[in-house]
């Protein structure tokens, strides 16, 4: 039989979801739990929902997620926390455009393209920080809002494109016994260190004065093949 005109079939809305029981526990109780994860752990939870991001925003996790800036009055802080990052580039090949950072699968990844560069080098954030590489001075990093992961990263770079002396040059294509026919191997620093230039990571920063933070790399290693 035919549906009278202009008749619709009535639908049935339904209520909209409530949000989930989880969700709905107090702020306070979620910063209790989420206070036991790691700065890994944490970024990866804001990408969960807005409710989950907003909670991690909270200032409780300012030192955690490195956001917490240099204190003041400036003073002497023994203990600082080196930014992941940091331990996880190549700063032995870090150049002004790649930070590498290796994969599981044998692949890199561009430190410079994550936000995470442009986080605190520390925890809490340092204005002034002393960087050397195998007991050889870097440079000097200075920033009033706080020396970031990039800057680091940046001086380091510097570092490896400084040109060698002549004489330096000579040497280590004589000891390495580098190829002298055709096109002669642009020396460079990273070059003279030889098979020793593998990038073991950094020591545990310390505090130096108010403000300032010494960071110094292990000794290099060798690649195994």
């Amino acid at each position: 039989m035919p549906s009278p005109a202009g008749w619709k079939p009535q639908v049935r809305r339904r209520p909209p979801p409530k949000p989930s029981l989880l969700l709905r526990l107090p702020l306070r109780l979620w910063i209790r739990v989420f206070l036991f994860l790691d700065y890994h752990a944490l970024r990866r939870l804001r990408a969960v929902c807005r409710r989950v991001n907003t909670i991690v925003m909270a200032s409780a996790f300012n030192a955690l997620l490195f956001r917490l800036p240099p204190p003041l009055p400036l003073r002497k802080i023994r203990t600082y926390q080196l930014h992941p990052m940091l331990q996880t580039v190549d700063c032995a090949t870090v150049t002004h455009k790649k930070a590498r950072i290796r994969t599981s699968g044998g692949g890199y990844l561009n430190g410079y393209r994550y936000p995470a560069s442009n986080e605190f080098a520390t925890s809490p954030a340092c204005v002034r920080m002393v960087v050397y590489l195998t007991e050889a001075k870097v440079g000097v990093l200075e920033n009033e809002g706080g020396v970031t992961v990039k800057e680091v990263l940046l001086v380091c770079s510097r570092y490896w494109r400084k040109p060698v002396s002549s004489n330096l040059a000579a040497k280590t294509r004589r000891e390495q016994h580098l190829p002298k026919r055709g096109k002669p191997l642009h020396v460079t620093k990273i070059v003279t260190l030889g098979k020793y230039c593998k990038f073991e990571g950094w020591k545990e920063p310390s505090g130096m004065s108010d403000g300032t933070v010494f960071l110094a790399s292990h000794w290099f290693g060798t690649y195994t093949t």
